[in-house]
């Protein structure tokens, strides 16, 4: 996830999905794993040196134009209103995808006494088979992460629209449940399509 992104429509789903299920099953604590990607650089043509090279955005830039619904961390202005604890983990998901889900797997068991919902947030879901970016979640991090959870915690995972792809969220429920070796039947779909058509959350308990 990327700061720029943070507050459009899809973020209504993605947190009307986290309260109604903290609500539901009573749990006060949200973990959001953002995977976050620092801004892009601009990109220039340079004759010189035989191709594009990237010039790093200015932070005074991003500090000028930056508003609250263009940073991640303002979620947590929710907590006033909701009654709930959440926490962000947005450490950047760049260089070494090990370090990153390791990181992830401490900030788990700081809070494993009590139930949480942790909820994973790429930039676009699961990885495909041929090879897995930085806006995606391999399998087996899915299934190591799923594995730190305790009985009672719930899991929920963004995914959005493959393109061009027919039936995307049923081939993408499946290879979530693949992946943490859970029945199909036993993960939950959660979606607005009249707000936000191009993503689901597919939802799991620890059992």
């Amino acid at each position: 996830m990327r700061d720029e992104w943070y507050g459009d429509k899809r973020d209504i789903v993605k947190w009307s999905t986290l309260v109604s299920l903290a609500r539901e099953f009573k749990i006060r604590t949200i973990l959001q794993i953002t995977c976050y990607r620092q801004d892009e650089d601009l990109i220039t043509d340079h004759q010189l040196v035989g191709g594009d090279i990237h010039v790093p955005i200015p932070v005074e830039v991003w500090q000028h134009f930056r508003i609250a619904t263009h940073n991640i961390q303002f979620v947590k202005e929710l907590e006033k209103t909701t009654n709930l604890n959440i926490h962000v983990y947005a450490e950047p998901f760049t260089n070494s995808r090990t370090k990153y889900f390791e990181g992830v797997e401490r900030e788990i068991k700081k809070r494993s006494a009590e139930r949480q919902i942790v909820f994973l947030d790429p930039d676009t879901g699961i990885a495909p088979e041929r090879e897995a970016l930085w806006k995606h979640v391999k399998a087996n991090e899915l299934h190591h992460l799923y594995d730190q959870l305790t009985t009672g915690d719930i899991l929920v995972f963004y995914q959005h629209e493959l393109r061009g792809v027919k039936g995307w969220q049923e081939i993408t429920k499946k290879k979530f449940a693949n992946a943490i070796l859970m029945d199909i039947k036993m993960v939950k779909t959660y979606q607005c399509g009249s707000i936000a058509h191009d993503v689901v959350f597919f939802v799991v308990h620890k059992m």
